[in-house]
């Protein structure tokens, strides 16, 4: 999920280069997406404050990755202390940083902080075969009302 005015540059990194992530550091280019649309959408309610929802609202976006895309899963027990809090920790930073840097993986498979036993994708953007993956569908997305996150 992607704030609507992003969308033609989502898998550019640079949002998550100009903050920092869970899995990057400041600086250090990187897409964050779900393998369901479930946990894109827990995802963003837990990481998004009401406040900073954006004027323009959400697309979903659905990725197609190349069929032979080198991938990384870690197990959970290779994964850094503190992966699973809800502030960002430099072990964590530091960790997907140097997936990043190593350039070998298209992806890095991980749990997400939120339900571990859902799954995220970090994408390195700048991965030679990062131009291979396409955006496959793209539609607006609404908040339920109900959830406590809305759009404006």
């Amino acid at each position: 999920m992607t704030p609507a005015a992003h969308a033609d540059r989502a898998l550019a990194g640079a949002s998550a280069a100009l903050r920092g992530g869970r899995w990057n550091s400041k600086g250090m280019p990187a897409v964050y997406a779900s393998l369901d649309a479930a946990t894109t959408v827990l995802e963003t309610l837990a990481t998004i404050d009401p406040a900073d929802a954006p004027e323009g609202g959400f697309r979903l976006l659905q990725l197609e990755l190349p069929d032979d895309a080198p991938l990384l899963e870690p197990k959970l027990t290779a994964l850094p202390e503190g992966w699973d809090l809800a502030e960002k920790t430099a072990e964590v930073q530091e960790f997907g940083d140097a997936f990043l840097r190593s350039g070998k993986e298209l992806v890095m498979i991980v749990p997400g902080a939120t339900l571990s036993e859902s799954r995220n994708a970090v994408i390195n953007p700048s991965h030679p075969r990062a131009g291979e993956i396409k955006i496959a569908r793209s539609r607006k997305f609404s908040f339920d009302p109900r959830w406590p996150l809305t759009e404006r």
